[in-house]
């Protein structure tokens, strides 16, 4: 990313006149970079251009080489002491998130401990108060008599009772995605009742429920 981003500075390929391309390998800057190119103008350091480089390099890492480099950044944050299948399987679902690596810790916290927040986040927008409890408890219902905590499973689940109780589905997906991720930016709801099964799933919600009495 680094090597991609300096390239440009300043720089723009003879052949791409458009600058369409982004993103070079070394070999084809070896290749297109020529001195000749350069503009003689002062670069201008563009941090969100650099972000935008290095979240897409990390997007191409093996999920394994990923887990390695983000590890220093989960001990220090106290969440891991070692890598395993749950730091995979976290990191796995906010890869496609990242920017740069000291992001893991806040993006993965939830998984590695009950999540904190504020139980006015629960509320999805143009939601009520009522219809945020009536969301979580009519969800909690159906979850508890629930085995299958797959994707498509809990999905077909929470969208038929969306229809049967005459909520927005939105609206209930919001409030399960808070109770279990505690943020307002996280992976969909199907993805974290899928990673966290039906025991910690549950645990979850309940909480958040106890939060709105």
């Amino acid at each position: 990313a680094m090597i991609n981003f300096l390239a440009f500075l300043s720089w723009t390929p003879s052949n791409d006149s458009d600058g369409e391309k982004q993103f070079f390998s070394l070999d084809e800057l070896v290749d297109e970079f020529d001195l000749a190119d350069v503009n003689k103008s002062p670069a201008i350091f563009d941090q969100q251009k650099l972000n935008f480089l290095n979240g897409y390099y990390i997007r191409q890492l093996p999920l394994g080489d990923l887990a390695k480099r983000c590890l220093p950044y989960l001990e220090k944050a106290g969440l891991v002491k070692k890598e395993s299948e749950k730091v995979l399987n976290a990191l796995g679902l906010v890869q496609e998130r990242m920017k740069v690596l000291s992001e893991a810790p806040e993006l993965t916290s939830f998984f590695f401990e009950k999540p904190k927040y504020e139980k006015e986040l629960l509320i999805a927008k143009k939601a009520t108060y009522e219809e945020t409890q009536k969301a979580l408890e009519e969800s909690l219902k159906v979850l508890e008599y629930e085995n299958d905590f797959g994707r498509d499973s809990t999905e077909q689940l929470l969208r038929a009772l969306a229809d049967k109780i005459n909520l927005e589905a939105g609206k209930i997906l919001w409030s399960i995605r808070v109770a279990l991720s505690g943020k307002s930016a996280s992976p969909g709801v199907f993805e974290l009742l899928e990673n966290f099964g039906k025991e910690e799933s549950i645990a979850r919600i309940k909480t958040a429920i106890d939060m709105l009495k």
